[in-house]
């Protein structure tokens, strides 16, 4: 599990109280980040695509510069270069079938699950309305480590990004 991975996991298990399956593998070497239920029993499908790099924020639509050319043995295909749109989200992760069909076996099925997208930063509001309208709620990471560090106070944890977290704690 990647670390931004890691530390959304902890973050929905500590702050909000979530139950989590992570790094559900599917066909075709697809994978689900996250999926998770809260416990009035509302599923959510948590998908995260971050970067620290300060160009890179999460935009509405992806343009002809997102995709490129490859060729294939099985000829040329289109391809996803930049992976900082919802539309990339909503093709590559929440309307692939592979994932669909994976997510089925746990009882996300029917749409009734909330689809939210994990960043780092949102390069508009109108990155916010666009994926609202599509069904897909938006979380800056950056946000939700804060409510995570004040949440795990002073218990000793044996997991490392808990710990880590502590510690830059302690260290401010």
């Amino acid at each position: 599990m990647e670390t931004t991975e890691h530390i959304t996991e902890s973050y929905v298990r500590y702050c909000l109280e979530w139950f989590t399956n992570s790094n559900i593998k599917a066909k075709g070497g697809k994978e689900i980040d996250i999926l998770a239920i809260d416990k009035k029993g509302k599923k959510y499908w948590i998908e995260c695509g971050i970067t620290h790099k300060k160009h890179w924020s999460l935009k509405a639509k992806a343009d002809e510069k997102d995709k490129q050319k490859v060729i294939r043995k099985t000829g040329e295909k289109l391809v996803w270069r930049h992976r900082n749109s919802v539309d990339y989200f909503i093709e590559h992760k929440f309307n692939d079938d592979r994932l669909k069909e994976e997510i089925k076996k746990f009882g996300f099925k029917n749409k009734n699950y909330k689809k939210i997208i994990v960043c780092w930063q949102v390069s508009g509001p109108e990155t916010e309305k666009y994926a609202n309208k599509k069904g897909i709620e938006i979380w800056e990471l950056k946000e939700k480590m804060k409510e995570l560090k004040k949440k795990i106070g002073e218990t000793y944890y044996s997991d490392d990004i808990l710990r880590t977290l502590q510690l830059v704690n302690k260290m401010e």
